[in-house]
């Protein structure tokens, strides 16, 4: 399904009902928006494989080592990547991070301040540029204990800086080619140049980031190390003596979790920041009344628990998730014949009444993110429209969506959910706070000039010059506070 066609599938809900089938090749695509239908799902895991599975055409894309991982691990070797991976994104772990979060978001701020003073008090910026920028600052130095300093235009890109934009950049070429190919599948055997210069990249990542970091863990104390980087604490986690010989990770499992933590994390923490800011920018009552919260706050560093207690803030981000989700669907497919439950029955061609679905083994089945968490059914008629205060008081029926998360499918949910949801929730806390408590925002162009593009996850770029790749550009102003 392309990408572009989601925004119709959510807005035609209701005329084409619940249950929406489409061709791909000789296999039938299911498409649900029926939460009791996703329940069956996450309950059923093992049944319902991800998108590289075996017999689906895009599984080509797992070759590459870039996207192995627990990004793409099946049944009982995701548990075990999970079980050892879990730990280094628990709360206490989260906690460790604030500070860094808080220094890389007012370096940004010093920058955008320096901006606004050049440009005699206003300047245009493009927020997709910077906020990708401080993104990989941040999951750079928490992910693997490394300084990229995206931020700092001086500075030279080392060798690892270099490979980690190129994994980045090429990550994207291959995920359009992947789709094309799950279409065409004679495509898989046409040589890709992308192909090559990933593998090539995540050998230099493996020699020059991951393995050094692989013996420092190894030789430091398994219990006390004042290098807490997640690859650190990960590799900590897999040979503590918790964790049974024969559970653990081996060494190339635990090396092919760099690129997966690198794309995870980058990729989807840039979304939620920009749409995040995007909803400040293009509504202004909202920025101008999340601002006032922030401000009432006595100090610039806030410490997390402060940040927690801003209500506004938190309905704010949940809202953000609800309405842009960074990845607008997901598909599984079926691995064996399985009968699928529905919350309310439909009619077939026929008018005849059905309480299931019967799916047969290699069926992709879409998960439709943005069409659950924007489902009239579920949080009323104004369902597609961004207003955080509806999280005062929810509706009942969204406590059927079963998400790990604020009763939305933002992170999925079940035993695939995001391991890293924690994570992301904190850093974009902690980056409104600091930019919104700052500057007052505004679009530089049109409002119907942005437009959604995306191919896994979404991005906003400009209707008359899309081909530049996603970009938002924004007038920024620093905010003078009332005496």
């Amino acid at each position: 399904m392309a990408p572009t066609l989601w925004p119709y599938l959510v807005a035609e809900r209701f005329l084409w009902g619940a249950k929406i089938i489409f061709c791909e090749g000789l296999t039938n695509e299911y498409m649900r928006t029926d939460a009791t239908s996703y329940d069956h799902r996450y309950e059923s895991i093992d049944t319902y494989i991800v998108q590289w599975s075996d017999i689906h055409p895009s599984r080509f894309a797992s070759d590459l080592p870039s996207l192995a991982g627990i990004i793409i691990a099946e049944g009982n070797e995701h548990r075990r990547q999970r079980k050892v991976m879990s730990p280094a994104f628990s709360h206490s772990h989260i906690l460790q991070f604030h500070d860094i979060f808080l220094e890389k978001a007012t370096q940004l701020r010093q920058i955008w301040t320096s901006e606004c003073l050049k440009s005699s008090g206003k300047a245009q910026i493009d927020t997709v540029s910077y906020l990708s920028r401080l993104t990989l600052d941040i999951i750079a130095l928490t992910g693997f204990n490394f300084k990229t300093d995206s931020l700092n235009a001086d500075d030279t890109p080392n060798k690892v800086h270099r490979a980690i934009c190129e994994l980045l950049r090429t990550a994207k070429e291959i995920q359009t080619m992947r789709i094309f190919s799950a279409i065409c599948p004679i495509l898989r055997w046409i040589p890709n140049e992308g192909r090559a210069r990933i593998q090539a990249t995540h050998e230099t990542l493996v020699h020059d980031l991951g393995r050094p970091l692989l013996a420092e863990a190894k030789m430091g104390d398994t219990n006390e190390s004042s290098v807490n980087d997640i690859f650190s604490l990960l590799t900590r986690a897999n040979s503590s003596p918790d964790v049974p010989i024969d559970q653990r990770m081996s060494e190339a499992d635990v090396l092919s979790q760099i690129p997966a933590l690198l794309l995870a994390g980058h990729e989807t923490m840039r979304h939620v920041e920009i749409v995040g800011c995007s909803h400040h920018i293009l509504m202004n009552l909202v920025q101008k009344k999340l601002r006032e919260e922030l401000l009432a706050v006595s100090t610039d560093t806030p410490t997390i628990d402060e940040m927690n207690a801003l209500p506004y803030l938190d309905w704010v981000i949940r809202e953000t998730l609800r309405v842009n989700p960074p990845v607008p669907s997901l598909a599984r497919v079926a691995g064996k014949d399985d009968v699928i439950p529905l919350r309310q029955p439909l009619k077939d061609t026929r008018g005849t009444s059905h309480d299931s679905i019967p799916i047969k083994k290699g069926e992709l089945i879409i998960i439709p993110i943005m069409a659950i968490n924007r489902d009239k059914s579920l949080w009323g008629d104004d369902a597609a429209e961004f207003r955080p205060e509806r999280w005062e008081n929810v509706p009942e029926a969204v406590n059927t969506i079963p998400g790990v998360w604020s009763n939305t499918l933002s992170f999925l949910g079940g035993p695939r959910s995001c391991i890293g949801y924690r994570f992301s929730i904190a850093q974009m806390k902690v980056i409104l706070f600091v930019l919104i408590r700052e500057f007052e925002l505004e679009l530089a162009v049109p409002c119907e000039e942005i437009i959604s593009k995306s191919t896994v996850v979404q991005w906003p770029t400009l209707k008359s010059d899309s081909t530049h790749g996603p970009q938002m550009p924004i007038f920024v102003r620093v905010h003078h506070k009332e005496k």
